[in-house]
Order: C-alpha cells, then structure tokens, then sequence
C-alpha cells in the first residue's frame, strides 16, 4: 500500500467511524495490536524471528520425517516463542484485568495478515471456544524454504527477494488445517488476498 492510498483509506475508515459514532450507537471497541518478535535495531537475525513466532506449531506434526520435521522440531517448536500462547496465556488476562471486562466468543475476535493471518487461524483453531471472529489477511500458506530462511537476514545487504512456496510446508500447513477447519463452525471468518507480488501464491 503506498502512503497516498493508505491515507485516502484512512480518510474512509475516519469518515465511517464519525458517521457510526454520530448515529447513536455503542462505541465499545477496543483494538489491541501485538507487537512481534522482530525488533527495530535490533539483533542481527531478527528477521527471522517473526517467520519463527507466528509458525502454526501444530502443523510440524504433518510434516512427512525427514529434514524439514527435525529443523522446524528442534528450531521453530518452542513455547518462548509461541504467539497463541502468549495472546491466550498473557495478553487477554492482562486486557481483561486492565479494562475490566470477560473475553470469549461473544465478543473477542483476532485478525492479522501474512504470517500474522496464519497465527491468528492458527490461535482460533487452538482456542475456538475463546474467539466469535477471525480475520486473515494475505495468509502466508507458503512457508520458506530452509535455504532461504537462512539467508533472511541477508536480504537487505542482498537485496534478494525470496519466499520461493515450500511444498512441504505447504502440505504440512494445509493438512494441519483441513483436520481442524471444524472447530471454526461457529466463528465468522474472513480470507483475503491480493494478485501481485507473493500474494500471486496464496490463491
């Protein structure tokens, strides 16, 4: 999105937002965005970290054995870094405690985009009975190859662009999914993607 278009959207939103707060109704929403495990100036291989946090942990487990099990088993699967465990054992007591309200399904929901929209399915499938919503935007179903995760931090001396799809990845992902697509039955769901650049892939 360019700062043009972003700002015209922003225009939108304000608008809409002052036309719903003018008709009378109840302005009781509260949006909470969480921060990720990559770090302005920080360490050098923070750019990996993020691809690590928001990795569906439970989808390692359809991982057919060989390489790609034992590298995401010995490196990705660690609840230090698990987002749903954060967002289900840390941040919504801290909301409910600082705000002074119960979260469930009746009136919590959890979107993000790329990575962010794969951890946020990934949070809902663990913890249906938490969530009524969920929003995933440009789902990066497409993982990274080994190779080029090693090469992430790379990237801006490089200037490479990778995300090549991982097949294996892929299947592990979509598998983990499709066997636990049910426990989303009661929840509105909404997909997106775009048509250019790694959204191409995600169709």
């Amino acid at each position: 999105m360019n700062q043009t278009h972003g700002m015209t959207e922003h225009g939108i939103l304000m608008g809409k937002f002052l036309e719903y707060k003018n008709s009378g109704n109840s302005m009781d929403i509260v949006i909470i965005a969480i921060d990720n495990a990559k770090r302005a100036n920080g360490n050098f291989v923070d750019d990996t970290r993020r691809y690590v946090e928001y990795f569906p942990k439970e989808s390692i487990d359809y991982f057919d054995d060989g390489t790609h099990k034992f590298l995401y088993k010995s490196f990705v699967d660690k609840d230090e870094i698990n987002h749903p465990l954060f967002i289900v054992n840390t941040l919504i007591p801290a909301i409910e405690q600082k705000l002074d309200v119960s979260l469930d399904s009746s009136n919590l929901g959890i979107m993000g985009a790329s990575m962010g929209a794969l951890s946020a399915l990934n949070t809902a499938m663990e913890y249906p009975e938490l969530f009524g919503f969920i929003g995933c935007i440009s789902t990066h179903w497409i993982g990274i190859k080994p190779s080029e995760y090693l090469l992430l931090p790379f990237n801006s001396l490089l200037n490479r662009k990778p995300m090549i799809a991982d097949e294996a990845t892929i299947e592990a992902i979509i598998k983990y999914s499709a066997i636990n697509a049910s426990r989303l039955k009661d929840m509105k769901v909404y997909f997106d993607h775009g048509t250019e650049g790694l959204d191409y892939f995600y169709s």
